[in-house]
């Protein structure tokens, strides 16, 4: 049974049961170093320490007390050590409790040999359980590296991780720690750090140059933004680039990332939206889904032309791949100018905006020319949707949008116009909401055709709404208001044609024209509703099929020519009576409806708080005769329903 806490052969192993390298734990160290030396001073003390060259000479020699201790040195590696007699004298054995006291523990000196065959030297031979101290007289310059002890096998040095050391890694004038592993010697430290990072540096250089051979078999294709692609040259392989539009949004505060595509092109595209790199390679915009945006839109900028810039080149583009339409984002969008005509850039290309409470445009300049609009369009097709045109205060003239084709064969037909506001900060800004005129289109098809509007609302013009030479005209949902304090045509719709060109075939059903309705000549084929009218004028030239149907707050003109035209309209009143008895006739002599009906209408009548009443009625075309039975007091309310005169 041993005498020490733990032995020599486990506090100094190398590596432990599963095969990983470890080190020594200084406090197993100290407690085996404080047991041994408790043993070797009571052997002193005793005078019974004994030394053996061979341990069959120490088991030969039993006449000695029990606990005697002795030292075999000079057998072979597994004989020599200390060992503790059990038993008494005569008889018993010899235990082995540890390594000769300094022998476990070896410093190797450096005996020649070169860089990479270190030859060395030892005072006592050694074992696989010894430490051993080895100077590192050369830095190695090759590997493996081998080392020979006291003239004996030479070694393989690995390191502790059981690879050859790097070259360099062995370095002259240090020392290694380790232990003799069968044909190897396994080092406890591990070679030299500066090595270990020259060859992380080589690998690392290695890895960029990898890296470098494939960046350049595959140059980038994205980039943050436009400026960065412009200072490069992209291969000649590479045909699409993609960047990251990174515009002011909201005058300067806030960015946008718009991903755009862009494609290399033999020559600078119509449409003006491309850029050249550092070797003038042209790249042109190429997208299925444009937006305003990715053609250089900012949002809330004030004086500049970016807008106007970014209309004309997503018009051209859509207009060159044959798309019908294109967006324009929620916000707040201001021109310093008039953009130029719709047409000139994207004959049958549309513009959609997010919708009328999100995309705003802020025409931010004086117009000239009355019927000149924002967007403008002279022939091709007119789309529109999804906005608010405003003009802000201290700017004036102009149109909202407008429609005018200059002459014949400028044909304009299947616009549309949807989901739309045109507003003003102060009255008067506009000289017309819209302006629509196709007059001087006098070839075939004639005129402007086939025009909707959709939830179109208009307000804060100073002179008519003008709708005229239009064949084919629908407008649903919306209405006009009128312009407190501003133009006395403020709030109009002018509505005319002319001999060669007639306004055809409209049908009109909104919520109110807070101004004037004006049929001011060759009007033909209209219905036209709205829940209110300011005024309703008619100029009977040449006028046919016209049916105005709804209240006017103000006068209605009395001129209507023909049968076929017509305001339907209708009057009301009431007329409280007193009933004496039950039976008792009360009636009240000709009622004047206020209008003049062409024919007699039709009179509806009715009798409040009473519960049983009877009535005969005599209508003419001003008036009505009612004779009323009740039974008590009653209130009788009548309406007329007709054609007027």
């Amino acid at each position: 049974m041993s005498v020490f806490t733990k032995l020599a052969a486990s506090i100094f192993a190398p590596q432990d049961a599963g095969g990983t390298p470890r080190g020594v734990v200084n406090g197993e160290a100290q407690t085996w170093g404080t047991e041994l030396e408790r043993i070797i001073d009571a052997a002193v003390a005793s005078g019974n320490f004994l030394l053996y060259e061979t341990k069959a000479a120490l088991d030969a020699d039993l006449a000695h007390d029990a606990n005697t201790a002795a030292l075999v040195v000079g057998d072979s590696t597994s004989n020599d050590g200390l060992y503790v007699k059990s038993g008494a004298s005569g008889a018993g054995s010899w235990s082995r409790v540890g390594d000769v006291p300094g022998y476990s523990f070896i410093r190797a000196t450096d005996a020649g040999g070169s860089a990479n065959a270190i030859a060395a030297t030892t005072a006592l031979p050694i074992n696989e359980s010894q430490l051993i101290v080895l100077p590192i007289n050369l830095t190695n310059t090759g590997t493996p590296v081998t080392v020979s002890f006291n003239g004996g096998g030479a070694l393989t040095i690995k390191t502790a991780a059981g690879n050859n050391p790097a070259i360099g890694g062995l370095v002259g004038g240090t020392v290694v720690a380790g232990y003799k592993d069968s044909s190897t010697f396994r080092m406890l430290s591990d070679q030299a750090s500066t090595a270990i990072q020259a060859a992380a540096e080589a690998a690392q250089a290695a890895a960029e140059a990898a890296r470098d051979a494939a960046f350049a078999a595959v140059p980038p294709t994205q980039f943050g933004t436009i400026a960065l692609a412009e200072a490069v040259t992209i291969p000649g392989g590479v045909n699409y680039v993609e960047t990251l539009n990174r515009g002011t949004a909201d005058g300067g505060t806030d960015t946008d990332d718009v991903l755009i595509r862009w494609k290399r092109e033999a020559s600078v595209p119509s449409h003006g939206r491309y850029f050249l790199d550092d070797s003038s390679a042209v790249f042109s915009i190429i997208t299925r889904v444009p937006d305003a945006y990715k053609f250089g839109a900012t949002q809330n900028l004030s004086g500049g032309s970016a807008n106007i810039d970014a209309l004309r080149s997503a018009l051209s583009y859509c207009h060159g791949r044959g798309l019908g339409v294109f967006d324009w984002p929620d916000g707040i969008f201001r021109f310093s100018g008039f953009p130029g005509y719709i047409n000139d850039y994207g004959l049958k290309v549309g513009i959609r905006g997010a919708g009328k409470d999100s995309t705003y445009f802020y025409p931010e300049y004086d117009e000239v020319t009355d019927t000149l609009g924002l967007f403008h369009w002279r022939e091709g097709r007119a789309r529109l949707s999804g906005c608010t045109i405003y003009k802000p205060a201290g700017y004036t003239g102009g149109a909202a949008f407008s429609l005018l084709p200059i002459a014949s064969g400028n044909v304009i037909g299947y616009s549309r116009f949807e989901d739309i506001r045109v507003s003003a900060e102060q009255i008067d800004s506009w000289k017309h909401n819209f302006y629509i005129d196709g007059q001087y289109n006098t070839g075939s098809p004639f005129g402007i055709r086939t025009l909707s509007f959709r939830d179109v609302t208009v307000f804060g013009c100073e002179l008519y709404n003008w709708l005229t030479c239009v064949t084919g005209f629908s407008w649903q949902g919306g209405y006009i208001a009128a312009d407190t304090g501003g133009g006395s045509a403020s709030g109009d719709l002018l509505m005319s044609g002319t001999p060669t060109v007639p306004n055809n075939a409209h049908e009109i059903s909104i919520a109110t024209i807070e101004g004037s309705l004006k049929l001011q000549g060759y009007n033909q084929h209209m219905t036209i509703s709205a829940g209110q009218f300011g005024n309703i004028y008619n100029d009977p030239t040449d006028i046919g099929n016209i049916l105005v149907i709804g209240p006017c707050a103000g006068t209605v003109q009395d001129n209507w020519p023909k049968a076929t035209c017509r305001h339907i309209n209708s009057a009301r009143g009431e007329v409280t009576i007193t009933g004496e008895a039950s039976g008792i006739t009360n009636s009240f002599s000709t009622v004047n409806f206020g209008v003049t009906f062409a024919s007699a209408p039709d009179v509806i009548v009715s009798v409040r708080d009473t519960a049983a009443y009877a009535f005969t009625s005599a209508e003419t075309t001003t008036g009505v005769d009612v004779a009323v039975n009740v039974a008590g007091p009653a209130v009788v309310k009548w309406q007329a329903i007709g054609v007027l005169a």
